[in-house]
C-alpha cells in the first residue's frame, strides 16, 4: 500500500509526468511543515514566503521541475511559482497565476541604463567602436542584464500577488507585481503548459547538437510540445519551437501550421512581435518590436546591424549589441562570436580587434 501522504490534492495535470513519488514526498513534507494558514490571502502568502526563506530556498535559473526545485531548494521563476502553487493547492487554497511579458523590474531599468550609456558613447567613441572579447565577459552569476523580454509567472491568491523570486531576499517585499508590457491571469494549469514548453526548449537545443539520439529526442520533443499546446493552445513559446522544429527538420506542414497559429495571436508586446518577424520576414514586425522594446538585442541586431546600410552606424550598433550580450545572463558572448552571420558582419565592417 502506498503512503497516504502521496495523495496530493492537485489538478490532474500535476501528475507523475511532472513530479516523482520521491519529489512528491519531499513536497508534502515541506508543505506539512508550514505554520497554520489563515483565510487572509496576504497573510497566507507572507507565511509561505517566510517558510521557504527559512527552509533555505533561493532563486536559481534553469531549474523548473518540481523534483529539482525540492531537492536543490532552488528554482527559476517558473520552478518556484510551481512550488508555491503546489503548496497552496495542498492546503486547500485556490491560487491563480499571472503571466507577465517583459516586466518593468530592476533588471529592465539596468538594461535601459547600460544600453543608453553605450549608445551615447560612454564606453567607446562613435567612430572607433570596440568589440568585447570573451575574456571581458564576467561569470554568469555576476551578469545582471537580460536585453530580451522575459515571460514571467507570478502567483496570485484572491488578487494578491507573490513574486517568488524575492522569497530569499531578506528585507524585500515579495507581495509585489511589476508593471509589464502585457499580462494575463490564468488558472494554475497554464504553468504546466510553460513547464512542457520549457522542457521542449532544452530538448530542441539537444536536437541541434546530437546526431545519435535524434529519433528519441524528436519523439520526446513532440510529446512535450503537444502536452504544452493541449493545455494552452496559444502558448507562443511552444508554437515558436514547433515552427523552428518544422523548419529545421523539413516538416513544412508542421512549420506552416505553427506559423498560422502564431499569426492569429494579437501582437500586443515585443516578444510576440519579434516571433512574428522570425516566421514572416516582414520588417514591420521587427520595427514594432523595437518601438515596444528598444533594448531588445536580437531585434536590434537584426534591424540596426544586419539590415543597416550605413557602415558607420552598423559598426557602432554591432559594438553596442555585443557589449550588451557581454553583460547579459541570458546570452553567451562566445556563442554570438562564433555565429556565422555575426562573424561575416565583423569582417565586412573591418573590425580588427577580435
Amino acid at each position: 500500500m502506498k503512503n497516504n501522504t502521496l495523495a496530493f490534492p492537485m489538478p490532474q495535470l500535476f501528475n507523475s509526468a511532472l513530479v516523482s513519488e520521491k519529489g512528491r514526498l519531499g513536497l508534502t513534507a515541506l508543505t506539512d511543515r508550514l505554520p497554520t494558514l489563515t483565510d487572509n490571502p496576504r497573510q497566507v502568502l507572507r507565511v509561505v514566503s517566510d517558510h521557504l526563506r527559512k527552509e533555505g530556498f533561493s532563486y536559481r535559473e534553469r531549474i523548473a521541475s518540481l523534483d529539482d526545485v525540492v531537492s536543490s531548494k532552488s528554482g527559476s521563476c517558473l520552478g518556484l511559482t510551481m512550488l508555491v502553487t503546489s503548496m497552496l493547492l495542498h492546503k486547500g487554497k485556490s491560487p491563480q497565476c499571472k503571466i507577465l511579458i517583459h516586466p518593468r523590474d530592476a533588471v529592465d531599468e539596468a538594461d535601459k541604463k547600460l544600453f543608453d550609456e553605450l549608445m551615447q558613447g560612454g564606453y567607446f567613441d562613435y567612430r572607433q567602436p570596440v568589440l568585447p572579447k570573451v575574456s571581458n565577459q564576467p561569470p554568469v552569476e555576476n551578469r545582471i542584464n537580460r536585453f530580451v523580454p522575459l515571460c514571467h509567472p507570478v502567483v496570485f491568491l484572491e488578487g494578491v500577488p507573490l513574486e517568488t523570486t524575492a522569497v530569499a531576499d531578506v528585507g524585500s517585499d515579495p507581495l509585489i507585481e511589476h508593471a509589464a508590457e502585457s499580462s494575463n491571469i490564468h488558472d494554475v494549469e497554464v504553468l504546466m503548459s510553460y513547464y512542457f514548453s520549457d522542457k521542449a526548449k532544452g530538448l530542441f537545443d539537444k536536437l541541434n547538437s546530437s546526431v545519435r539520439e535524434v529519433r528519441a529526442l524528436s519523439q520526446e520533443f513532440r510529446r512535450s510540445i503537444q502536452s504544452s499546446l493541449d493545455i494552452l493552445p496559444s502558448n507562443r513559446d511552444a508554437l515558436m519551437l514547433q515552427w523552428s522544429f518544422g523548419r529545421g527538420f523539413g516538416l513544412e506542414d508542421v512549420a506552416r501550421e505553427a506559423k498560422r497559429k502564431l499569426l492569429e495571436l494579437e501582437a500586443s508586446d515585443s516578444d510576440l512581435s519579434y516571433k512574428l518577424w522570425l516566421v514572416t520576414d516582414e520588417v514591420k514586425y521587427l520595427d514594432r518590436t523595437l518601438e515596444q522594446f528598444p533594448q531588445h538585442i536580437p531585434a536590434f541586431l537584426d534591424r540596426k546591424v544586419f539590415l543597416e546600410k550605413d557602415v558607420q552606424e552598423a559598426r557602432m550598433n554591432l559594438a553596442v549589441a555585443l557589449w550588451c550580450i557581454n553583460y547579459s545572463n541570458v546570452f553567451d558572448l562566445r556563442i554570438f562570436l562564433k555565429d556565422l552571420q555575426v562573424k561575416k558582419k565583423i569582417r565586412e565592417l573591418k573590425f580588427n580587434n577580435n
